[in-house]
């Protein structure tokens, strides 16, 4: 199962759709804030919503239910709301699964828009202090993307205070 957050037209999800067999995706459960049109994709479950809820939020963890989760987030970018998301939706990763942060490029490039706040790399630093389960994934060029440093897998369960 992949959970992308951030579906805008689907291009996303269609791509995601497109190597599901070799990947062994059964499932993409894909959120966003507006109604566009979308693909039909048949692998692909739409939710319209805000993805920082906790009602989005139930409705995701409710499809994604005990089968193995990969996340994608990639809706908005600035860090108070990638910190939400990561809160409700980082502990869905499974243990080998990728965690994938989209366009960490906007902390590393210093965007206007987000220098008060913070982008998605900030908000993940931040959330990677506390959470260890999750290692940088190998073998992964970060400059080829939008994503500097923005690959994690997570290596095992979260860990329980």
């Amino acid at each position: 199962m992949l959970v992308e957050l951030g579906s805008q037209y689907g291009g996303s999800a269609l791509f995601f759709s497109s190597f599901a067999p070799q990947a062994g995706l059964e499932a993409i459960v894909s959120v966003d804030l507006a109604a566009l049109e979308k693909p039909t994709i048949p692998l692909a479950t739409w939710i319209t919503g805000d993805s920082s809820s906790p009602e989005v939020f139930e409705k995701v963890r409710s499809l994604v239910g005990q089968r193995s989760c990969s996340l994608v987030v990639d809706s908005n970018h600035h860090a108070e709301h990638v910190d939400k998301e990561l809160a409700l939706y980082a502990p869905l990763v499974s243990p080998g699964q990728p965690l994938i942060l989209e366009d960490t490029h906007v902390d590393v490039l210093n965007f206007r828009k987000f220098r008060a706040g913070g982008g998605p790399l900030r908000s993940l630093q931040k959330y990677l202090r506390q959470h260890p389960e999750f290692e940088r994934a190998a073998d992964v060029e970060p400059y080829v993307t939008t994503n500097f440093f923005g690959y994690w897998i997570r290596k095992s369960a979260p860990q329980r205070c």
